[in-house]
């Protein structure tokens, strides 16, 4: 057994228990900018969910047991519930992240076939999309260029090994393919459309 002695021990001090982060203001040329957070939410999002956070940040709550049988329940039912009425799908899958999300629908939905995606929306940094996607298994087909994509460009780009049209939410372009016009393509040529919203706010959605 090795006995380790370093030169400096970090010290607890007020300081160090502060936040690590600063409000700053965006003078950048993008109003979406990874370097200064991710899409933010909205104060009257906030406002909306901060009584419900208390409740159950404070207090005792049934979340895995039925007060109707007494037994035990799973605790993402509710969720669920709420989610699929939100969203009018059939079912919801509840992951831990977007990387899971992305990642398992790629692998169920699109292993060796084609993802048609712009090139622009293949968001960087640590959460590498286009490295997601390839190592679910499918292949890539991009289109556009950094900030223009074109719903032609989608057109042009189908083939028979097309399965999936692929947008993710982009602020930043100058010129987006509405979703709707991607959803109409993909159902002409009876293909998967996906929308990878992240962490936008969806109350006006």
């Amino acid at each position: 057994m090795a006995n380790i002695t370093t030169k400096e021990t970090l010290l607890i001090t007020p300081d160090l228990l502060k936040s690590p982060y600063q409000k700053i203001i965006n003078a950048s040329a993008s109003v979406f900018d990874e370097t200064h957070g991710r899409s933010f939410f909205s104060p009257q999002f906030y406002e909306k969910i901060e009584p419900y956070l208390k409740e159950v940040l404070t207090h005792p709550i049934d979340l895995e047991c039925d007060l109707n049988t007494a037994k035990k329940k799973n605790r993402l039912t509710p969720l669920k519930q709420l989610f699929k009425a939100c969203f009018g799908t059939e079912e919801i899958l509840i992951v831990n992240n977007n990387t899971s999300a992305v990642f398992l629908i790629a692998n169920a939905l699109a292993q060796e076939k084609e993802i048609v995606v712009s090139y622009g929306e293949l968001v960087g940094g640590d959460f590498n999309l286009k490295d997601i996607l390839l190592s679910s298994g499918a292949r890539l087909h991009l289109v556009g260029n950094i900030n223009r994509a074109y719903l032609r460009d989608y057109r042009l780009a189908l083939n028979k090994n097309s399965k999936m049209l692929f947008k993710t939410h982009n602020p930043a372009f100058q010129k987006d393919t509405p979703f709707k016009d991607l959803q109409a393509l993909a159902k002409e040529h009876d293909l998967i459309d996906y929308y990878n919203l992240g962490d936008v706010d969806l109350l006006d959605r």
